[in-house]
């Protein structure tokens, strides 16, 4: 069930993984409705800005005061993956 928001807002957004686990609120401003991921943590190494639906935002919206620095958690510890793939379905 905690990962259900997770998932929401990764089809949402588009993004990876790794970027939606990772997602700080210091790369979310829900005034505008714009999230972004740093050039460092994007595969391509550029620097990706993401539009913000009203999917992404209520799911944006009930994560807010859970953490103070990360969007995403699960009883207050970061994410480290959110399904393991077993090697022979990868």
């Amino acid at each position: 069930m905690h990962q259900r928001d997770i998932v929401s807002f990764a089809l949402a957004t588009g993004l990876r993984q790794s970027n939606v686990i990772e997602l700080e609120w210091s790369q979310v401003d829900l005034q505008r409705g714009v999230a972004w991921i740093h050039a460092d943590q994007a595969k391509g190494r550029k620097a990706i800005h993401v539009p913000l639906n009203s999917i992404a935002i209520g799911v944006l919206q009930r994560q807010v005061g859970k953490h103070p620095f990360r969007v995403f958690t699960f009883r207050g510890n970061q994410f480290r993956q959110l399904l393991h793939v077993p090697s022979d379905l990868r």
